[in-house]
């Protein structure tokens, strides 16, 4: 086993090592850039890349990977992990979707696989898709709902099978995958497009923070990393599979007025439901219901809005369209 290097980063067979890889210089000299936990193991194996932070008020991703730095062992490791708390640290910082130093094209995942000339958004995704997870054997990204969505566990991948495959390893709780050719930009679909399996995995949000909910979706998260770790022979342990997987296709209904929403009674998160099923009412600032939010389609439910106010034509709930079912 060599060494394993990242940009100035260097770290030894069963050792782990910490810092930054620079994208930026600030004003005052001060440096923008990545920061990196690797942890490299004794014997070969996959790299595995995980990002978080990518949308900087989406949290549960960091603390997942904070779990993982704390269990891996990098003498009972295969390969090497490369893990970022905070992909998009300027987003980070202001606990904010997008770089608060963009004023435009400021979603970094929007904007792989970015540009070394470009802005600083830009150069962040440049950085990441160039230099840290160039080598990458697989990519995992991890995200949320933020503040003002709650989703249900939900992988995302576009049609490349290797990404597939690497979506199916992820356990047993992540048996719904959404098809998400189209999105521009996206990293998972930028690095299938290089022929590394990626997916972007969501799940919690609604500026959650309630401890017991929270620490489970950071659970969640870490777990399904771990399996896929597992699957790929890194670490030890049998890795858990479903028994079958439901790809969808997801959209959005959006309200048509602005005003107070009142979710239904058991409101059906990741259930099925038949178009026409009352998913929310909306009520004016005078009290009065101003509007039904019902499914227009049969759909699995795997998202909302959790803000309990809603101006004009933003998106309520998130529904999934089946496509079709893979059984083992």
């Amino acid at each position: 086993m060599n060494e394993f290097s990242i940009g100035s980063l260097s770290v030894a067979p069963g050792t782990r090592t910490a810092g930054t890889f620079p994208v930026a210089r600030r004003g005052d000299g001060s440096v923008v850039g990545i920061p990196l936990v690797i942890i490299h193991g004794v014997e070969p194996g996959p790299v595995c890349c995980v990002d978080a932070g990518t949308h900087g008020d989406e949290h549960e991703g960091a603390h997942a990977i904070l779990t993982l730095i704390n269990l891996l062992e990098p003498t009972k490791l295969r390969g090497t992990f490369v893990g970022t708390m905070a992909l998009n640290l300027p987003a980070t910082e202001a606990l904010q979707r997008g770089n608060p130093f963009d004023h435009w094209m400021g979603d970094l995942n929007r904007l792989f696989p970015g540009a070394e000339g470009g802005n600083l958004t830009q150069r962040i995704a440049h950085a990441y898709t160039e230099h840290i997870a160039r080598d990458a054997s697989f990519v995992i990204s991890i995200h949320s709902g933020a503040s003002y969505i709650y989703w249900s566990p939900l992988v995302m991948c576009g049609g490349h099978p290797p990404s597939i495959e690497l979506a199916k390893a992820l356990g047993h709780e992540w048996n719904i995958i959404g098809q998400s050719e189209g999105i521009s930009g996206a990293s998972h679909d930028v690095f299938a497009q290089r022929g590394i399996p990626a997916v972007a995995i969501e799940v919690g949000g609604a500026g959650e923070r309630v401890l017991e909910t929270f620490r489970r979706n950071v659970d969640l998260a870490a777990g399904a990393i771990l399996n896929a770790m597992r699957h790929h022979a890194m670490i030890e342990g049998q890795p858990k599979r479903a028994s079958s997987w439901t790809f969808v296709r997801n959209r959005a209904v959006r309200s048509g007025h602005g005003g107070l929403l009142v979710p239904v009674e058991d409101f059906p998160l990741r259930r099925h439901v038949r178009a026409g099923t009352l998913l929310m009412r909306m009520y004016d600032l005078f009290g009065e219901e101003i509007e039904e939010v019902r499914a227009p389609f049969d759909s699995l439910v795997m998202g909302f809005r959790s803000f309990p106010y809603s101006p004009p034509g933003w998106p309520l709930v998130w529904l999934s369209e089946i496509t079709h079912t893979v059984r083992e």
